[in-house]
């Protein structure tokens, strides 16, 4: 969304590496979703390639007829045991 990236992110040669967040964790081990009419939430557990545990928790807004992302939340935790 424009919220998360800015409006002009079109033009903004770092817009797109805002969204390859995904490419850090190399290995999932659960995913949890919610979603209503107006808002939905991810949950994405896992390890990166150095095998630390990490959540990636994601909001998205309704926007006209689609759902876009609207906040990111990175988590690096100290065990798997610390998973959202």
């Amino acid at each position: 969304s424009e919220r998360l990236l800015g409006e002009h992110y079109k033009d903004d040669p770092d817009a797109p590496d805002q969204l390859l967040f995904y490419k850090v964790m190399s290995q999932e081990k659960s995913v949890y979703e919610l979603l209503n009419d107006a808002l939905g939430c991810l949950v994405v557990n896992g390890f990166d390639d150095r095998h630390n545990p990490i959540t990636f928790e994601l909001t998205y807004a309704q926007s006209d007829h689609d759902f876009k992302i609207d906040k990111i939340h990175t988590y690096y935790h100290e065990s798997a045991n610390e998973f959202l």
